[in-house]
């Protein structure tokens, strides 16, 4: 049998015991709560990172699709979804629904992101018109509202 070799002029045992009392100070409680905050800001540091990254890449992955790159104008952007929509229409020979619908969700998702980058910077949310009306010219809202009055003499 081997016995153990005296370290210090402690043997293994009294090594240990001191161990243990040195784990129970007050003192290493709070060193350990701090290297467990630091630890998790770091986390939290890391995953914003990661999904400031994700985002990124999801919306390039969006502009692939439409295959514009994400500095396009909005008449590129426009343009090249028009495009794409003729060639993957599900009624076209060669289209597909599953293309033309993931064709669909890569614009809306550019249209989206850059409309939420449109309002942060001016400090208002941004309106996009719908096909070709302007909100004033729109025969929708030209029929909601009501003529104005004429006044009496």
């Amino acid at each position: 049998t081997t016995t153990a070799q005296p370290r210090n002029g402690l043997s293994d045992a009294e090594l240990l015991g001191q161990l243990d009392t040195c784990d129970q100070h007050p003192l290493m409680e709070i060193a350990d709560e701090e290297r467990i905050s630091a630890h998790i800001l770091r986390l939290s540091w890391q995953k914003e990172l990661l999904q400031a990254e994700l985002a990124d890449l999801r919306s390039e992955g969006a502009y692939g699709v439409l295959g514009v790159s994400p500095t396009a104008s909005e008449a590129e952007l426009a343009r090249a979804y028009k495009t794409q929509a003729l060639l993957l229409h599900p009624d076209r020979s060669g289209g597909s629904h599953e293309a033309f619908q993931a064709l669909q969700v890569a614009y809306e998702q550019i249209l989206e992101q850059r409309g939420k980058n449109r309002s942060k910077s001016s400090g208002t949310p941004s309106q996009t018109p719908k096909r070709g009306h302007t909100p004033a010219t729109s025969p929708k809202k030209a029929a909601e509202e009501p003529e104005p009055a004429a006044e009496p003499d």
